[in-house]
């Protein structure tokens, strides 16, 4: 018996599973692998872990090895679409007609592009796939997408949860594993990037800002990172504010350097800034702004969380676009063979056919907006009834159609808060890995391109959509098969 059927052999025995999820739970908490509850928000007085698979789940070694491989491909990809301003412009026109929230980044992003073009920016990207098999006999890795801002859970859910997978599966008498549970240096290598950014601003007095929301749940996993950067370098300091609070206390000088409380910002990395919510007015869009039009490196620029939005995958799988920008075989081959088709909505008669043919069989694809974040996708009869309401008129161009990805089952327990032992029972769940990245540049210069680590998260088969921070998926690693 191979050591995964040895593991759904253990998960259907109810005492074996009671003991190994309640030593689970406990070795969590004290490895920090926690999140602030969801009635107290604001307050870190009251924690809970954050939710988890008992098991790391199977994850065919070939297809980790591919997603690790194209990383670097994608970094250079999203970065140099960045810097086309007339591609971005003709490849949003209709998004920027009908989405507001775009139109006002790009606002921003041309003024950039004017005043400062060669501005270094900082990119923590985490790519995100499935392990697409449509029957038995196939099976292959398939982008969901490109998450160019607030890339989470490179905290609390990557080494930590690998160390909380070998403990469970030691300590429960598995054997011969170590060699398959790769070992994920997500945290220290997003922090490097992070001090990399900082070093490159080149003055030992500016500090690092961390963008927030006013009430973060995810606290810990953000402090997490915060903390290592100071681990690896105690002279650097870190900060925290809102968009608010940047417009509030924020003040540029004559030299294009920004202040806040009277220290200059270095880095602005973004935990928020990706949804509408994050700007409730015209204030926390100048805040925006003058951070992007400052001195300082942000994490991600306008133009980097541009070309993340979901438009850009199927503007990509359009022919010769993807080849105006990269140029070596190879790294074509890579990056073509992680697409799924796509269908724009544009008005005219191509996004009427699509429509149409979507509407048809509705079961084979996933409607997407603009919108980061999880959470947003709409499937079968959500669909229908959104392109019932807005698939005649503009507001459908704020959408695309993806063709719908058919991840492989796996069996895993998912451990949760509050659930108690009732609820540690196998259950069929699908998995989406993630790799990040790390990518700084200035202009056309690379400082830095590396593959970074890795996500995997883990969710019950029948949910759609979601992420763990919206209460659907959980956090897991991979076992290497």
């Amino acid at each position: 018996m191979n050591l995964v059927e040895q593991i759904k052999s253990f998960m259907k025995d109810e005492k074996l599973v009671t003991g190994a999820a309640c030593n689970a739970v406990d070795f969590a908490i004290t490895k920090g692998i926690l999140m602030r509850t969801s009635d107290r928000r604001d307050s870190s007085e009251v924690v809970q872990h954050a939710p988890f698979t008992l098991f790391p789940s199977p994850v065919p070694s070939h297809l980790m090895d591919q997603a690790k491989d194209v990383q670097k491909d994608f970094g250079f990809l999203m970065h140099v679409l960045s810097q086309d301003q007339d591609f971005l412009k003709s490849a949003y026109s209709s998004v920027l007609e009908s989405d507001e929230f775009t139109k006002n980044l790009f606002d921003i992003y041309e003024t950039t592009r004017q005043e400062k073009p060669k501005k270094a920016e900082l990119a923590l990207i985490r790519s995100d796939y499935m392990l697409h098999q449509p029957d038995q006999n196939t099976i292959s890795l398939k982008q969901i997408e490109v998450n160019m801002i607030a890339s989470s859970f490179n905290g609390i859910g990557t080494e930590k949860v690998t160390a909380l997978h070998e403990y469970n599966l030691n300590s429960n008498g598995f054997k011969d594993f170590h060699d398959r549970m790769p070992e994920n240096l997500a945290l220290p290598n997003l922090a490097d990037g992070m001090l990399a950014a900082w070093n490159h601003y080149g003055q030992p007095n500016a500090v690092i800002v961390f963008i927030i929301s006013d009430v973060e749940q995810n606290i810990f996993d953000q402090r997490t990172l915060e903390f290592k950067i100071i681990e690896k370098n105690p002279d650097v300091r870190v900060r925290r504010y809102t968009l608010g609070e940047v417009a509030d206390k924020g003040k540029l000088d004559s030299n294009s350097k920004l202040f806040i409380a009277g220290e200059e910002i270095a880095v602005a990395y973004y935990r928020a800034g990706y949804t509408p919510n994050d700007y409730l007015s015209q204030k926390e869009w100048d805040a925006r702004r003058m951070l992007d039009c400052s001195d300082t490196i942000n994490c991600p620029s306008a133009g980097h969380q541009l070309v993340g939005a979901k438009k850009m995958q199927e503007v990509l799988t359009q022919p010769g676009v993807l080849e105006k920008f990269i140029k070596g075989a190879d790294s074509l081959k890579r990056l073509r063979d992680t697409f799924v088709g796509f269908y724009g909505l544009e008005m005219g008669a191509e996004g009427d056919e699509a429509v149409a043919k979507v509407l048809k069989n509705p079961d084979n694809y996933v409607l997407k907006p603009q919108l980061e974040g999880g959470g947003n996708n709409l499937y079968n009869q959500d669909l229908v009834d959104k392109l019932n309401e807005v698939g005649s008129d503009k507001r459908r161009c704020s959408y695309i159609i993806m063709e719908k990805v058919r991840p492989m089952p796996v069996s895993t327990i998912i451990i949760r808060a509050g659930s108690g032992p009732q609820q540690f029972k196998p259950v069929e769940g699908v998995s989406e890995l993630g790799i990040y990245g790390v990518f700084l540049a200035s202009g056309d210069k690379i400082i830095k391109n590396t593959c970074a680590g890795h996500l995997l998260r883990t969710k019950a088969s029948h949910h759609d959509d979601g992420g763990v921070a919206a209460g659907v998926a959980v956090l897991d690693s991979p076992l290497l098969v």
